[in-house]
């Protein structure tokens, strides 16, 4: 057997097992787009695909390609990229159809008030440094999430957060700081059960936790109220790594958060009056969690950005799962993800415009 014949060989059995792992991205992005478009039932295997970002698919895909441009295969090569590309333009984070708005702040519309939304990860890095980087970041309100605050931590964190009138929920819940006054508040359950935010959950008895809570605040801005709300969805760790309980907790997050997202819909559609809310939603922003979010209220972050971002710092610096939306007649005129680390999440700040003229 000559030289060549055995380098044509290994050329096609190099190419064969490329194919392979083209062929599961291809059946990847037909299956995601399919639960993007709603197509299978909540007791398919496949869905809540959707929670797969686009950005991993691309990390497979670009090897792929260019492995197969390198051995010859152009014309497979260039079919497979045309195909993803289509895929990332109509499926991916962000869309790539969406209008392009640029990092400045919106000309036509004055801001009137600031957000931040900042996930503490329990004050992993210092209860006094997170709140001298909340000083820092200057917001006008800031929702807390991951706050486990006892009460009587909650009165030596309000005693050193002036500017900032300070309201917790249950630990483990939320926290909202406002310098305008707060007119009032309460906290609402949610239809599941707490989960631990540092230790693995057991499925079987997650049931005898208590429910998990969001709260609800209205601000005075200027003699107008606004409704802010601090809310994080479902997350946490299955009760050890084995394959099986991590697809069965895996599940189990996805049927939870359509639960708790349809809840919390029907929730503030029944608010009069303006909105802003967010917090760590532990969802893609192609989920089908976030999607029912855009159909009632607007993602602060497309104001500024069309293309992919991430809000999840490393090792998974691919994932946005920390928001912030508005909703009746108010709407975000700049976004920022600020370069801060107080947890494994970097914290979002945004500016609003009271729009009497829009109804969102």
């Amino acid at each position: 057997m000559n030289t060549n014949r055995i380098l044509n060989i290994i050329k096609k059995s190099i190419g064969l097992f490329i194919k392979l792992p083209a062929v599961i991205v291809m059946a990847a992005m037909s299956l995601t787009a399919l639960d993007q478009l709603d197509i299978f039932s909540e007791n398919s295997i496949f869905y809540g695909l959707d929670y797969i970002p686009s950005l991993l698919i691309t990390m497979v895909v670009i090897p792929v390609f260019i492995i197969r441009i390198l051995l010859g295969y152009k014309k497979s090569a260039s079919v497979f990229i045309i195909i993803f590309l289509f895929y990332f333009s109509q499926f991916g984070d962000e869309n790539l159809i969406a209008s392009v708005k640029s990092n400045t702040h919106n000309q036509f519309h004055k801001p009137d008030i600031s957000v931040a939304a900042i996930n503490v990860q329990y004050y992993a890095k210092g209860f006094e440094n997170v709140i001298n980087k909340i000083k820092e970041i200057d917001a006008d309100v800031v929702l807390i999430t991951e706050n486990v605050l006892n009460e009587k931590q909650t009165a030596i964190f309000d005693s050193i957060a002036y500017p900032y009138n300070v309201i917790t929920g249950r630990p483990g819940s939320s926290a909202i700081m406002s310098k305008y006054p707060i007119l009032n508040y309460k906290e609402i359950e949610l239809p599941s059960y707490q989960a631990s935010l540092s230790r693995s959950n057991d499925l079987d008895t997650l049931h005898r936790n208590p429910h998990r809570a969001f709260l609800h605040a209205v601000v005075d801005l200027k003699n107008t109220p606004v409704n802010i709300i601090s809310i994080r969805l479902l997350g946490g760790r299955p009760k050890d790594n084995s394959l099986k309980e991590s697809i069965r907790w895996g599940r189990y997050l996805i049927d939870v958060h359509q639960k708790e997202i349809d809840f919390f819909i029907d929730y503030i559609n029944n608010i009069d009056g303006h909105i802003i809310f967010g917090g760590d939603l532990n969802a893609h922003s192609t989920s089908k969690t976030v999607r029912k979010l855009n159909e009632t209220a607007i993602d602060a972050y497309t104001i500024s950005n069309s293309l992919i971002g991430n809000t999840f710092s490393p090792p998974f610096p691919i994932l946005r799962i920390d928001y912030l939306f508005a909703k009746n007649e108010i709407i975000p005129v700049y976004y920022e993800k600020l370069d801060v680390i107080l947890s494994d999440h970097y914290p979002i700040y945004a500016e609003f415009s009271i729009n009497n003229g829009e109804n969102n």
